[in-house]
């Protein structure tokens, strides 16, 4: 696990809820975790929208490349794979997670 202080998410039903955060912070403390807060972004900069010029820059970028696959998960998928393909490294690397990092055996879906 990486020392983070914060998880910032936008998803509510699956990680940003009264119901999942207590699960969430069980779950870290019974694996030697501390656990971060949750919370938006808007959250993080006081229930203001952030005005950071590259947090916006970032964020039109994402619309963008999910507008391009039409915010199809899938297309989004491929082409990370493509790349990972092009330019020689994982995007994303799960070969060093352990089973215990990770909400698998937790229930929680």
């Amino acid at each position: 696990m990486h020392a983070v202080d914060y998880l910032l998410t936008w998803n509510f039903k699956h990680i940003d809820n009264a119901l999942i955060k207590p699960q969430f912070r069980a779950i870290c403390l019974k694996h030697g975790y501390p656990s971060p807060e949750i919370c938006t972004p808007q959250e993080m900069v006081g229930g203001r929208p952030m005005k950071d010029e590259v947090i916006v820059a970032l964020w039109k970028i994402k619309e963008e490349i999910a507008r391009e696959h039409e915010y199809d998960v899938d297309r989004l998928g491929a082409m990370v794979r493509e790349k990972e393909r092009e330019y020689a490294y994982r995007v994303v690397d799960r070969a060093r997670s352990k089973k215990s990092d990770t909400c698998q055996d937790s229930g929680i879906a």
